[in-house]
Order: C-alpha cells, then structure tokens, then sequence
C-alpha cells in the first residue's frame, strides 16, 4: 500500500475504493507517471494541491514536455469553455428529462 493510501486508510470505508483513484501509486511523491500528472491538472488550474502533490507535479511538468503540451490544451480548453456560459436547455428536452428521470424514480432505477 503506498504511504499516501496508508495516511489516508481511516477516510476510506472497507470494500469502497478510495475518492481519489488517480492517487493509487504515488509511492513517494517524487516521481509521477504521466496518467498520474494528468489527473491532476484539473485540481493544479483549481490551486486545490497539496504542497507536496504540487512539488510534484510541477517536477512531472518540468521534465515532461508531453504533460505541459497537454497542461496548455486543457488550459486552453477550459478558458474557452469558460467564455461560452451556459447555454438553456429547449423546453421540450426540459420536459423529455423530466418525464424520462421520473419514470426512472419511479421503477427504482434511480
């Protein structure tokens, strides 16, 4: 189990796997795999890191040239997004939701 499981094993009920899957395998925070990076770039352009995940991922960054090509595509990507605000939902797609979502409660579904 790596030390950021194991500091973290009372937040985790038995049989449910742990809120932060992307963390799985981070032994020592020294040395992130490029799936690992790429997990938390969403949290990295939050500003929600911990120091030491910080540390790390800006060391990936550095000597990742694939990861900062991907940081600036998401970067870039979600700034424009951004701009776009959100867009109404039609009403007869509204209505639609609305019948398929309680037709769903209702059998148990959901």
């Amino acid at each position: 189990m790596s030390a950021l499981l194991a500091a973290n094993s009372t937040l985790w009920a038995a049989n449910r796997p742990p809120p932060f899957p992307c963390l799985i395998g981070v032994e020592t925070y020294g040395r992130l795999t490029c799936q690992e990076a790429i997990s938390l770039l969403g949290d990295y352009l939050e500003r929600i890191l911990g120091d030491r995940l910080l540390a790390a991922l800006e060391a990936h960054l550095a000597d990742c040239e694939p990861c900062r090509a991907y940081l600036k595509t998401y970067r870039k990507t979600r700034d424009l997004t951004a701009r776009l605000g959100a867009v109404d939902m039609p009403p007869e797609l509204q209505s639609r939701l609305r019948t398929f979502l309680r037709d769903r409660i209702q059998r148990g579904e959901i």
